[in-house]
């Protein structure tokens, strides 16, 4: 008989079943859920990821100060390299001080000198070449001339004043003098400002010679002797040369006047000044002195 196949399960014959069958039944469904929880998962994951991608791995924070390529390293060939900008810094303003405008210097008060109205207390005075008595006389003054007192000597009591109706300046006594002021309100005008009057009798002294002796500390001049006529002297008792020295004594410059009657003399000129010693020598004539010639220092 022929059997006739059918899809209605009524009709499908009844399949008995073997211990593999069940063996296989019973492993099948643990594996089945774990192939499921499996895929679950790995589903999950993919979700995960393409929902929330990952976040960029950031560099590690530079620091705050770049640090540039040394220039010895080269960059590779076609590669540009990028010039990183200098970090900005701030220069500190310095804080302002109390500097003063100006800083004042001080200075020694200059000595303000006075020239001085003058009258003679005598009726009569002796008017000279220079501020002593063994100068040239010159002429001589009266009580009633008007005089003005230009200054005095440095090292002695003589005034240097200008008579009215004279053409130059002479020298009298300021014992013999009445001032409107002191003798310190006059300036020091000898050796350096009031100068000697000069004469063309006869010549300035020549050859002069000096040299030291006494182991230095003394020294000897002398030049060549000149007699001068009796008629162009002031007088027979008149010294005939006038000798004026700077010398170093005790470590200062000293001013020494010596009038003579030969053509020489002996001095003490001392070490220890700042400043070199000097001198000059004059023929004195009736009219004034001749020269000056100076002496060649040793």
């Amino acid at each position: 008989m022929s059997r006739l196949l059918t899809n209605d399960p009524s009709q499908t014959p009844e399949t008995k079943a073997g211990p593999l069958d069940a063996l296989s039944g019973w492993i099948g469904k643990p594996v089945t859920l774990f192939i499921i929880f499996l895929a679950t998962i790995g589903i999950g994951m993919f979700l995960s990821a393409r929902l929330n991608p990952p976040a960029e791995t950031q560099p590690p924070a530079a620091d705050s100060t770049p640090t540039a390529t040394p220039a010895s390293l080269p960059a590779e060939s076609g590669a540009v390299t990028p010039t990183l900008p200098a970090p900005k810094t701030k220069t500190p303003t310095p804080a302002p001080t109390n500097t003063p405008r100006f800083t004042a210097t001080p200075t020694s008060t200059p000595i303000v000198y006075k020239l001085l109205n003058g009258s003679l207390i005598a009726n009569q005075t002796a008017c000279r070449a220079g501020p002593g008595n063994l100068y040239l006389y010159q002429t001589s003054l009266l009580r009633r001339i008007k005089m003005q007192v230009l200054g005095r000597d440095l090292d002695s009591d003589w005034a240097y004043v200008q008579a009215e109706g004279l053409d130059a300046p002479c020298w009298v006594d300021l014992r013999s003098l009445r001032m409107d002021g002191l003798p310190a309100d006059l300036e020091p005008v000898y050796p350096q400002k009031a100068s000697l009057p000069l004469s063309e009798l006869g010549p300035a002294p020549q050859n002069i010679n000096a040299s030291r002796i006494d182991e230095g500390t003394r020294i000897t001049i002398y030049w060549d002797e000149y007699l001068l006529p009796d008629s162009d002297r002031e007088s027979l008792q008149s010294p005939r040369y006038l000798a004026e020295l700077w010398l170093c004594k005790e470590g200062e410059l000293t001013f020494t006047i010596l009038f003579l009657n030969q053509p020489n003399l002996l001095v003490t000129d001392e070490e220890g000044c700042s400043q070199p010693s000097s001198g000059v020598v004059y023929l004195a004539a009736k009219d004034g002195y001749a020269g000056p010639a100076e002496i060649p220092w040793p």
